[in-house]
């Protein structure tokens, strides 16, 4: 049982198929369960489900169905096959990867649940000054210096140059 919330490293330590979690009235839908643990404090542990359905996704996965959107994440985390294969599923066991864990209330007692598996893409990734530079005097049409972070005192106009415009003012330049 987790303890805290936050984003740890884990490892896999079981994933095995299960009855769905949430969708009890498709007969179909089951779920993919993976048991996972904390590397720096193996005491912490906990499973994350996700469901195999033809059941839509909601937000920004609603074009996506949910088993796809499983699928997605066990690629993840590691998984290799293209299509779903059960069997396949053990390779998983032993690979590491990083969990969201996030509190819930109920009755009055804190609950900590594995929100979302697999490497964060909402890290900050660091970009080749060139690159940035290139792309800046895309948006503003006028050159930059190459250096990744500007003084302080150094403005930009992120308005495009006047012919872009059509005639209209911008009203934020």
């Amino acid at each position: 049982m987790f303890k805290e919330a936050g984003r740890f490293r884990v490892k896999i330590t079981e994933a095995f198929p299960a009855e769905a979690k949430f969708n009890k009235d498709d007969s179909t839908a089951f779920d993919i369960a993976i048991a996972v643990q904390r590397v720096d404090d193996p005491s912490q542990s906990g499973y994350w489900s996700g469901e195999i359905s033809k059941r839509y996704g909601r937000g920004n996965l609603s074009h996506m169905t949910q088993a796809q959107i499983t699928m997605e994440t066990l690629r993840k985390i590691g998984y290799e096959g293209v299509t779903l294969e059960l069997a396949n599923l053990q390779a998983l066991i032993g690979k590491e990867t990083e969990a969201m864990i996030e509190s819930r209330e109920y009755e009055g007692k804190t609950y900590y649940d594995v929100k979302y598996l697999g490497e964060s893409s909402g890290g900050v990734k660091a970009m080749d000054a060139g690159e940035a530079a290139r792309r800046l005097q895309a948006l503003t049409g006028m050159a930059s210096t190459q250096s990744a972070a500007p003084a302080p005192s150094t403005q930009q106009n992120f308005a495009p140059p006047p012919a872009q415009t059509g005639g209209v003012s911008n009203p934020f330049a």
